[in-house]
């Protein structure tokens, strides 16, 4: 088993030190330390501890510990550094999960591929919008996307505008961003985009109805149904709580 413990400065001490050592004992577990940064931390009441390497460069874990302390708040702030180590740790271990060459394993591999593209293209629009240096942006992308390398999503950030990275997706699956009203890339609106990520994933996972019926395809159609309505279910019941018109709840829906 692979453990990966979470180490950020101000944490405390004994949250992190005790629970390392119990997992150093068990048997057949690699425990490696992350940070958000490569260079030592120091723990409430000044223990510096040197993780074994930053979070962007950490393989895919069996189990992420994340230690308690006054620290907790300010790495909470740091909001991509959780979500990329999150997404990073769900999506490779989904894809080593179906890394084999049965028809259920690719049907499965290349959903997965298509929402860290979807992810990565989030990012892309975060980062745009947020005028994050271009030569930095490389540390939040998720590897195993299927039509978007590294390379493509690095130049989409370098363009410094929503519109133009947005034509430069011409030709692959996400070209139909293309038809987005021009007002939404003007006022810099990436939850529309966002929004049309979505539906494009929910559509795609639920066409997987229409392939072998004794494949695995029919679950993964199913399931991404419902999670549309799920999706939906919670859309209206914000709306309503915050006491939007039916006309606007009905905008916000995913229709699919």
């Amino acid at each position: 088993m692979r453990v990966g413990m979470l180490a950020f400065p101000d944490m405390t001490q004994l949250d992190f030190t005790g629970p390392h050592e119990v997992f150093a004992q068990l048997p057949g577990t690699e425990v490696r330390v992350v940070a958000p940064g490569s260079g030592p931390v120091t723990a409430r009441g000044g223990l510096r501890i040197l993780p074994d390497l930053p979070i962007e460069a950490a393989p895919p874990f069996d189990l992420v510990f994340v230690p308690g302390g006054p620290g907790v708040g300010a790495l909470l702030e740091d909001l991509p550094v959780l979500e990329y180590a999150l997404d990073r740790f769900s999506f490779d271990h989904a894809l080593e999960t179906v890394k084999g060459d049965a028809y259920d394993n690719q049907i499965l591999r290349l959903m997965i591929m298509a929402e860290i593209d979807v992810t990565n293209l989030k990012t892309v629009l975060k980062l745009i919008r947020d005028r994050a240096p271009a030569d930095e942006a490389g540390q939040y992308f998720l590897k195993g996307g299927i039509s978007l390398d590294l390379a493509k999503l690095q130049s989409l950030v370098r363009t410094g505008s929503i519109e133009a990275a947005v034509k430069q997706l011409k030709g692959t699956p996400y070209e139909f961003l293309g038809k987005i009203p021009a007002e939404v890339f003007i006022q810099e609106k990436i939850s529309v985009i966002e929004k049309e990520l979505d539906k494009y994933l929910i559509k795609k996972g639920v066409s997987q109805f229409f392939k072998d019926p004794l494949s695995i395809a029919l679950a993964v159609g199913y399931l991404w149904a419902k999670y549309n309505e799920v999706t939906n279910i919670r859309i209206i019941a914000r709306c309503k709580t915050a006491d939007i018109s039916e006309k606007e709840l009905r905008e916000e829906l995913l229709y699919v």
